[in-house]
């Protein structure tokens, strides 16, 4: 096939799989079945055409190469995921048909998550995760699988392996991100045991007992619920949009689904079908302040699509580098995280307030940690690397001065991701808990350049930027690109030459140390 066939078809094959998923994702059909959707473009997904575009990248420059290496990304996501079709099918249908007998009575697998975060009760949070073990098992030989067969046709792209793959195609040198991972983690390492402690004690858990089911219930925190009620949810993010000059109700190019359907999944999506003509805004209401975050940030990944330039071209649309969106929907999942935007928009006084962005940015710094450390362990994984690192993240040694290893990746996931969050984390979620191509590092990216674009705005157009529409336009300027500008273009758009780690070291080290 020549380059506009695989285009043509990519693009009708894209759009047909998205819509299958959708369907899904929203609790409209309980099974998922891609299958056939593959079926239907079988010269698509070929080897050949894997190497006919990396022979089109290496001869090719400037924005053409931009294109050819977009291109090529996504033909290797097509062609590593056509052999595990009816394998991925099967694990999606069956956590969405699972259900978790609970005192007698049997709820959805998907719901669980839900439940503990809204428990109260440690010793009922940890009944609810153990009653979901036996599932979770079952996901985890699935994941396993797949990972296994992902690493075997890694191999059948010509690259090495797999990190290879994807530091060419995202232009990403992963190991000089690594040693930025693990300095950022020692630098804050003190402050967060500190903080944790002291969080894990506000919901009467003290830290060597606390667990991840722990830390989804401190996350969700009801105390703020009184602040962010559901019913202001869409109100209030109308209204944030107004104040940067977009209306919402007259965006009828972005589909907002907030219903709860039973089979719908509990984490908020942004799925652009067409861009920009059809995108979806999907959440699932859990309450509190967390449906705010979420739904912010997935209108901040909306309104960057909604608003791209048509005439671009499909690469540019929806390829490229996954940052520069997670960019957007990070800076208005953050913009209710700031003094200005709280006391416009809660009946918050100038205490809680206070208090509320103390929570916020030590979950943002839970989060930080977690994903940094996150990295690590991926490229630990997909190298099958079992050597076992010690508190400052780097190798340890053993007896007679021989590295120490793991078992096996679960007792390594459960180690590195236990150090960095100081709460105990099950060993059951090693091979479901990873970001398919290092999307771990595309959100740490994300969370560096939302601080340089914030620190822009907030000097550009003063600390209430999200009240003034000429911030709007801006952000305009910025979305009609759409996936086109690398991270590096964009931290220059944004005033700065580099993207770094340490930017969010000084950021919560700034912010602690005003208390």
């Amino acid at each position: 096939m020549d380059r506009d066939q695989i285009l043509e078809q990519l693009e009708a094959f894209e759009l047909e799989l998205c819509t299958e998923h959708l369907q899904h994702l929203v609790g409209l059909k309980e099974e998922i079945n891609s299958a056939p959707i593959y079926e239907k473009y079988p010269e698509l997904f070929s080897i050949d055409n894997v190497k006919e575009c990396k022979k089109l990248v290496e001869t090719t420059s400037g924005l053409e190469k931009r294109k050819n290496l977009y291109l090529l990304g996504s033909l290797i996501g097509s062609f590593m995921s056509e052999p595990l079709k009816e394998l991925s099918d099967e694990r999606d249908t069956f956590e969405a048909k699972a259900v978790v007998a609970v005192d007698g009575k049997d709820v959805p697998f998907r719901q669980i998550g839900i439940m503990i975060s809204n428990e109260p009760k440690h010793s009922e949070r940890k009944r609810l995760f153990e009653l979901s073990l036996d599932i979770k098992k079952k996901m985890e030989a699935y994941d396993k699988k797949m990972l296994e067969e992902e690493w075997k046709l890694a191999k059948k792209t010509g690259f090495p392996d797999y990190t290879s793959i994807f530091s060419y195609v995202k232009d990403t040198d992963y190991d000089k991100m690594a040693v930025q991972m693990r300095k950022f983690l020692v630098d804050t390492d003190a402050l967060f045991t500190k903080l944790i402690e002291t969080e894990m004690g506000k919901i009467g858990v003290p830290t060597e007992d606390a667990a991840g089911y722990d830390i989804s219930f401190w996350i969700r925190n009801p105390k703020f619920d009184p602040y962010f009620k559901k019913e202001q949810l869409a109100p209030s993010l109308k209204e944030t949009l107004r104040g940067l000059g977009f209306d919402l109700d007259k965006q009828d190019n972005i589909k907002v689904d907030i219903e709860d359907r039973p089979g719908k999944v509990p984490r908020a999506f942004c799925m652009p079908l067409r861009i920009p003509e059809e995108v979806h805004l999907v959440i699932k209401p859990s309450g509190g302040q967390n449906d705010y975050k979420s739904m912010y940030h997935e209108c901040g990944h909306s309104e960057h699509y909604a608003n791209s330039s048509a005439d671009l071209p499909f690469e540019f649309k929806h390829m490229g580098s996954h940052c520069v969106s997670e960019t957007y929907a990070f800076t208005f999942e953050h913009i209710i995280m700031t003094e200005e935007w709280l006391s416009h928009h809660t009946k918050m006084d100038a205490a809680t307030r206070r208090e509320f962005l103390e929570f916020d940015m030590t979950v943002k710094l839970f989060f930080l940690r977690r994903y940094a450390t996150k990295l690590l362990y991926e490229l630990k994984l997909h190298c099958g690397d079992l050597t076992r690192i010690g508190g400052d993240f780097e190798p340890v040694k053993g007896k007679k001065g021989k590295e120490a290893k793991y078992k096996d990746m679960s007792e390594c996931y459960c180690d590195m991701l236990s150090k960095a969050c100081k709460v105990k984390i099950h060993p059951i979620n090693w091979a479901s808990d990873v970001d398919g191509g290092y999307y771990s590092a595309d959100y740490l990216r994300a969370w560096m350049l939302e601080v340089q674009l914030q620190q822009h705005m907030r000097k550009s157009y003063g600390k209430d930027w999200m009240h003034k529409t000429a911030a709007g336009d801006f952000l305009l300027k910025l979305w009609k690109d759409a996936n086109k500008p690398t991270p590096l273009e964009l931290a220059k758009a944004f005033g700065y030459d580099t993207i770094d780690m340490g930017i969010m070291t000084e950021e919560v080290i700034e912010f602690f140390g005003r208390k």
